[in-house]
């Protein structure tokens, strides 16, 4: 049986009142149908070419000449009203060239005899709009669909005729459309129908003050059946939907599910704000939700997406970088300025038309990557402006994890932010989190035993915040598939260690190379290579807060003495992404590749990198601090002010044996040169203390008797014997003068006393 659908949605209008939620709404609807609807043709007709005459011959070919023994949903929301007396009352969808006096928009009446001239075989009707009921009330449906042995109709109507249809102004969709999204949405039912969409919809509407009404004729029409969407994966696709620690994006959006609510909450909050973080906890999915699920819904609606972008340790470059694809060579430059002298909303009036939306993903960064305080400080002043642009064309989201809170609230302006507009991410659990497990296997043409299911429930409430480790066993578990029984089992569970064992199992079959064959490393060069540049990807902070830090492949290359020991490093990184504990990504090319860790997951889920970083946390961190202060310094391009400084400088001599392996290229002559400067400090400082003894030695030497002759030839021998030794073989004035006083003037002869022969 063929199946074809027609969405309309009219929210701009000629001469009614413009509609803001028709559009959304009526896309929402189309996107989903479409993915999950199997019909042969579905088509959606928003904007200004929805005109009385366009949407009657729309409606004529579809009915008339491809509806023939055909299943046809049709959806309509903008604009309803009746016109006339009681006596002759007409009920009418608002077009876009509609003129309310003159009743041109298009009749219930004429699509009702249209509806009765079609062979259809099945009907189902949804109207979003005001006084809908009209359609049903009248009856006009109930002759034209007499001939129930050939002919199921459902027709559901957003509210009564003396009601209107509502919307909140927040909200994402209209009352009737959000409850019917909701409803269309439950995948665990298996098989949806018009007439359980509409025992959905009811009662949600009631709490609203609104009530819904429906007719309905012949068998329950089958909407979406997500049953025989998953027994007819007639190409059973071998690629892993799963993406082990790596975020899902709008390449792999056909795999991310589970998240649809937070994704509303989000768009919701979006069009009424600004300004938009999505905070949770590490491994509750927020990269996902905004990468997946935001991104594409934004993308589809024809946003132009700048990012996704990372702050890093110069945050304000990323920014500017993220609008070099938006300007030509010309303007870039003008731009770059702008945003750091007065922020992004002196850029607003310079974009092109259209809507942007910024990703800044892993928000934390500014707080732990970017060490500078001043660049900190200039970043966040930056972007809050466009929290307080309600009609901005540019619109920020932030993911951050929730442990760095309380920094972004040494903010005001973002404390704001967060507190007006924040959307909070919690657990994935119950039936968001079987469809997560289960659906992606499932467009695969994959099941998964319902034993398995229970052990993955069972183990993600026993673990907090667990979904990265989650898809990395499942992506685990899909290369232990049952190919035959296209089957992921849970036996293949257990054995893999289950949640937690799957991803510490697979980092150590890498680092022993056992398991199989899997590739790992063969010497323990290699496995000490791993660990030093784990390590080299993590910063290291107080109370546990550890996070990831990337870095420039080259960066990590050149910690290499030699040609061949730079080719290990190499082997190693290779290794540790082809193993999916490393992700490599380009930017600007491949000397600017960098490296990162997969996720935050692999620091505590692999057991082995949690002991390396609490084997001596006190050195990490001291060599962060050396590495901040690093970055501090090219910062300031080269101050010498800003070289290592007294205690820090102290506490890296005292430790140098253990930290001189980590510190190597930039850094290394960052230290000598800072090991250099305080030398020539303190020699400068002996030297002036030298002199002033000097010339304090001269004086209390000018100042003895004559009769002191010989004191004053030992202060001055001794004053030349200090000159040598402590300005580095000069003799100074002061030394020098005091010898004179003393040799040229004799002050003192011997008298012979007490013999009184002849001499």
């Amino acid at each position: 049986m063929k199946r074809y659908a027609l969405i309309i949605g009219i929210g701009e209008y000629q001469h009614l009142p413009n509609l803001s939620k028709p559009v959304g709404d009526a896309t929402a609807v189309y996107e989903l149908l479409k993915a999950e609807g199997e019909f042969q043709d579905i088509k959606l007709l928003t904007g200004k070419k929805v005109t009385t005459k366009a949407l009657q011959k729309e409606l004529k070919t579809l009915l008339l000449q491809r509806g023939e023994n055909s299943d046809l949903v049709l959806y309509f929301t903008g604009h309803g009203f009746t016109v006339g007396d009681e006596f002759d009352q007409r009920g009418l969808l608002a077009t876009y060239d509609c003129r309310k006096e003159q009743q041109n928009g298009l009749s219930f009446t004429w699509l009702n005899n249209l509806i009765q001239q079609a062979s259809l075989s099945s009907l189902a009707l949804f109207l979003d709009c005001c006084e809908s009921e009209f359609f049903i009330e009248n009856a006009l449906l109930q002759t034209s669909l007499s001939d129930l042995t050939k002919k199921s109709c459902f027709c559901s109507a957003a509210c009564r005729t003396f009601e209107q249809a509502y919307a909140r102004t927040s909200a994402q969709h209209s009352f009737f459309t959000g409850a019917m999204l909701k409803a269309l949405r439950q995948r665990d039912q298996g098989e949806i129908t018009a007439f359980q969409v509409h025992q959905h919809i009811a009662p949600q509407l009631k709490a609203q003050h609104q009530e819904p009404v429906y007719i309905g004729r012949g068998d329950n029409i089958t909407l979406l059946d997500y049953r025989r969407r998953e027994s007819v994966a007639a190409t059973v696709s071998e690629e892993c939907p799963y993406q082990g620690l790596r975020a899902f994006d709008k390449t792999t959006a056909q795999f991310f599910f589970g998240r649809e609510a937070a994704v509303d909450d989000l768009i919701s909050r979006l069009t009424r704000s600004s300004f938009v973080p999505v905070i949770g906890a590490s491994g509750s999915g927020k990269s996902s939700v905004v990468r997946a699920g935001l991104v594409l819904w934004a993308e589809r609606q024809g946003w132009r997406v700048l990012g996704p972008i990372k702050p890093g340790p110069r945050p304000l470059d990323r920014l500017q970088g993220a609008f070099d694809g938006v300007f030509d060579n010309r303007e870039i430059g003008e731009i770059y300025e702008l945003i750091e002298t007065e922020g992004l909303t002196a850029v607003l009036p310079r974009l092109p038309s259209g809507r942007y939306l910024l990703v800044i993903d892993q928000f934390e960064e500014v707080f732990t990557v970017c060490a500078s305080k001043e660049r900190q400080r200039q970043f966040v002043g930056c972007i809050t402006g466009i929290s307080q642009q309600s009609d901005s064309p540019l619109k920020i989201v932030t993911t951050m994890r929730s442990d760095f809170v309380t920094p972004w609230l040494s903010s005001d302006a973002l404390t704001k932010v967060i507190q007006n507009d924040a959307v909070w991410l919690g657990t994935l659990q119950n039936d968001p989190l079987k469809t997560a497990i289960e659906q992606p296997a499932l467009v695969q043409g994959y099941t998964v035993e319902r034993e398995l299911l229970a052990l993955i429930e069972s183990d993600v409430k026993a673990e907090e915040n667990c979904l990265p480790l989650l898809e990395f066993a499942l992506t685990q578990l899909w290369d232990e598939r049952d190919q035959q029984a296209h089957t992921l089992t849970a036996a293949a569970y257990r054995e893999m260690g289950q949640l937690r064992g799957a991803l510490n199992q697979r980092a150590e079959q890498i680092y022993n190379e056992n398991g199989g064959n899997a590739k790992g490393f063969k010497t323990d060069l290699d496995r000490d290579w791993c660990r030093r540049i784990c390590l080299e990807l993590v910063r290291i902070g107080p109370e546990g807060t550890d996070t990831r830090r990337r870095q420039r492949r080259q960066d990590v290359l050149d910690k290499g003495k030699s040609e061949k020991e730079q080719e290990t490093i190499n082997n190693v990184i290779e290794t540790l992404v082809e193993g999916r504990l490393l992700v490599a990504d380009k930017a600007d090319g491949d000397a600017n590749q960098t490296i990162d860790i997969a996720h935050e997951a692999l620091m505590n889920g692999w057991e082995r990198f949690a002991d390396w970083r609490e084997a001596d946390r006190d050195q990490l961190r001291l060599l962060q601090r050396m590495k901040d202060s690093y970055e501090e310094w090219l910062g300031k391009a080269k101050d010498n002010n800003y070289l290592l400084q007294k205690g820090l400088l102290a506490e890296v001599r005292e430790r140098w044996a253990e930290l001189k392996a980590d510190v190597t290229g930039g850094l290394y002559n960052y230290f000598s040169r800072s090991d250099e400067q305080e030398k020539a400090e303190v020699t400068q400082l002996q030297q002036a203390l030298a002199k002033a003894e000097l010339r304090e030695v001269r004086t209390k030497m000018i100042s003895l008797p004559p009769a002191k002759a010989v004191d004053k030839t030992l202060l001055a021998v001794k004053a030349v014997g200090d000159s040598l030794e402590k300005l580095q073989g000069e003799v100074i004035a002061p030394a020098q003068d005091a010898l004179n006083r003393v040799w040229r003037k004799i002050c003192e002869r011997l008298k012979i006393e007490g013999h009184t022969s002849s001499v």
